[in-house]
């Protein structure tokens, strides 16, 4: 019984004995909940009754390429900044830390030159909740797994900025 067939049936033996063996482990989820983003999963990769926060795939290190234009009588002024920050969560569920401009190297207070956004599970950017409402002129945005976009207007009839971010997703 030294022939490749029977090793092979042997082999394709175990294999189905195991992968059987994977799916026991997992109880058919039972829950209330309807999760979006899909589900926690535990030690075992199964599904529990938690959900996974729409957020998570948001948070990391990117890099943020910034276009600004002041206007007004006498010394109009534009110019762009390229820097790496970070997004992390805010102090809301729904709401994000979106970096504005670089943190100076010299800063002992670790301030995050940061806006919090409110952000939904499709990724926009609620125009009319947190900092994005202290733009009085216009304000939209979004962001998605890798790409970030947020522009916005302010200013008064003398002078005005306008800013637009966009960012990309490094890690």
């Amino acid at each position: 019984m030294n022939s490749p067939l029977y090793l092979y049936i042997l082999s394709a033996l175990v294999f189905f004995s195991c992968e059987q063996g994977i799916d026991d482990l997992c109880n058919e989820l039972i829950c209330d909940l309807f999760c979006e983003s899909g589900y926690v999963l535990d030690e075992n990769n199964c599904e529990t009754c938690e959900c996974v926060d729409y957020r998570d795939k948001y948070i990391g290190e990117w890099e943020f390429t910034k276009y600004w234009n002041v206007t007004h009588p006498y010394d109009p002024n534009e110019g762009d900044q390229i820097w790496v920050g970070e997004i992390t969560y805010g102090d809301a569920n729904n709401t994000l830390f979106v970096p504005h401009a670089q943190v100076p190297e010299n800063n002992q207070y670790e301030y995050c030159y940061c806006y919090e956004f409110e952000i939904n599970s499709l990724g926009d950017i609620n125009q009319d909740s947190y900092d994005a409402d202290n733009f009085n002129y216009f304000f939209e945005g979004y962001i998605n797994n890798d790409s970030l976009y947020y522009s916005y207007a302010e200013g008064s009839p003398f002078s005005s900025t306008s800013v637009t971010v966009y960012g990309y997703k490094i890690d």
